[in-house]
């Protein structure tokens, strides 16, 4: 940039020290998938755990020179791959965590800050800049608490407050952590690549619905996959994040940034980029979920809204970013025209009453609001309480044992009004962070706050008709775009 070259990733001790830290990370993710195993009893499980933590320990204290990289992959990868384990785990406890989460975007996110403190030489952050996510954040965690007092499950909070604490240990490392714009774009070329492999997995798994099925790294179980109403013979495709729509709702959260991808250092980016395009553009279509399609529909006329206004002042801007749409075209209407009998009648076919359901589940929640307006019912307890508040005609509680499926109406039976307010206002403050940077001259950046800002827009329509709320896994996809759109800035002011 400017003509000169950025900083490399640092690096420390010789790389056999690297391999070491490998083989044990890798061994500590193998423990993990022991314990979520089921039929093996809880002491054994955890046994397993701490005999292969030694391991990890020594290789964080011996490695470093393939520590950071090592450590934004998996960061990409618990993003892209619901891999989490839910002790005290309750079955059919749907709409926030099931059980004490933990996953590896926490655990990713803890290391990532143990490394930050063992920094030698670290460039001074201002402060200002995370002062106001900081403030929202611990509001929210203080609503959180109090509402939990009151809620009639109160496990339940707690364990969608320990959920969103890691996530806010990942979004606060994205704000401050990320060491130069090098490790920024070593974690979002390796999302990128994350994203190719998962748009695969989605894209098999619609030839052969039952592989890569396995409920511990993110897959559901056979008995569980969603047929289309329209066609039994098809089922949904889920990726390795548990369901059609949470597959949908990661899709089309980072594809508009794999389109603005603006990097052509390796030779290996542009075909690559071309490639998770077209495979998450099938995988996409795939996970049949409409209102995921409408969803990056509205995300890129957000893109070309934005690409228009940076237009006003560097006119030739836009029309290179534009180029790349052409691939996106191409590659949908190679798999839009042999899929558009399905397409069409998942748009127009019976949907078996889903989408006329959730009204009745809006007048619940409304009810829930109207009695809760200050801290709502508490985290997790939406479906505890949501029989007492089922005043329609049709009982709809009776047969849909679901949350609203609106997060915004969700969040705020559950933590209040003024919750709903703190949440979206820090979403706000992020965005226009954001635009600030997508209008501002330097055109990397630009494309990177452009893609981000798509993505967001995005996956906050999909939030008008999925339930949502604080802690639960699909939340990390909305919290990682947050915080590289906060860190765009600072990283932005560092370059040479």
């Amino acid at each position: 940039m400017n003509g000169l070259r950025e900083p490399a990733l640092r690096t420390g001790p010789p790389a056999g020290y690297g391999f070491l830290f490998a083989i044990g990370l890798l061994a500590l993710l193998v423990g993990l998938f022991v314990t979520a195993l089921p039929g093996l009893p809880v002491h054994p499980r955890w046994l397993v755990v701490s005999a292969i933590l030694p391991l990890v320990l020594s290789g964080l204290l011996v490695a470093s020179q393939y520590l950071d990289r090592a450590l934004l992959i998996l960061l990409a990868l618990s993003v892209s791959a619901e891999i989490d384990i839910h002790p005290q785990f309750q079955p059919g406890h749907v709409g926030s965590p099931p059980g004490l989460p933990l996953t590896l975007t926490g655990f990713t996110a803890i290391l990532l800050w143990i490394t930050y403190g063992l920094r030698r030489e670290r460039r001074p952050f201002p402060i200002y800049q995370a002062l106001f996510p900081f403030v929202v954040v611990a509001s929210l965690f203080i609503i959180g608490l109090a509402s939990a007092t009151f809620a009639p499950q109160p496990q339940f909070s707690f364990y969608a407050l320990f959920g969103f604490l890691l996530q806010m240990l990942m979004f606060f490392y994205l704000i401050a952590g990320l060491e130069d714009i090098a490790h920024l774009k070593f974690l979002l070329r390796a999302l990128m690549v994350w994203m190719l492999i998962m748009s695969t997995f989605g894209i098999l798994q619609f030839f052969v619905p039952r592989l890569l099925l396995i409920p511990q790294l993110g897959g559901v179980p056979p008995w569980l996959l969603s047929p289309l109403p329209t066609d039994p013979r098809i089922a949904r495709v889920v990726g390795l994040l548990g369901s059609p729509n949470n597959y949908s709702w990661y899709l089309v959260t980072f594809m508009p940034l794999v389109l603005a991808w603006p990097y052509r250092e390796k030779r290996w980016e542009r075909p690559v980029q071309y490639l998770t395009l077209a495979l998450a553009t099938g995988a996409l279509i795939a996970t049949f979920s409409r209102g995921a399609w409408f969803a990056l529909l509205v995300g890129l006329v957000a893109f070309l809204f934005l690409l228009g206004l940076r237009g006003l002042a560097q006119p030739r801007y836009p029309v290179n970013l534009l180029r790349r749409f052409v691939p996106l075209l191409i590659a949908s209407l190679i798999l839009v025209v042999p899929a558009w009998n399905y397409i069409y009648s998942r748009i127009t076919g019976d949907d078996q009453g889903a989408a006329q359901t959730r009204i009745p589940l809006i007048q619940i929640s409304q009810n829930i609001i109207r009695d809760h307006p200050w801290l709502g019912i508490g985290l997790g307890n939406y479906i505890y309480v949501m029989d007492n508040y089922d005043d329609t005609s049709e009982r709809v509680t009776r047969r849909f044992r679901y949350p609203v499926h609106n997060v915004y109406l969700h969040l705020a039976s559950e933590i209040g009004l003024p919750g709903l307010f703190l949440w979206l206002s820090l979403v706000f403050y992020a965005m226009l962070i954001g635009l600030q940077v997508a209008l501002e001259p330097e055109p990397r950046f630009a494309a990177l706050a452009l893609g981000l800002l798509s993505g967001v827009v995005a996956n906050l329509i999909v939030g008008l008709k999925e339930p949502g709320t604080l802690g639960v896994p699909y939340m990390v996809y909305l919290w990682f775009a947050l915080g590289v759109l906060l860190a765009l800035r600072r990283l932005k002011l560092q370059a040479p």
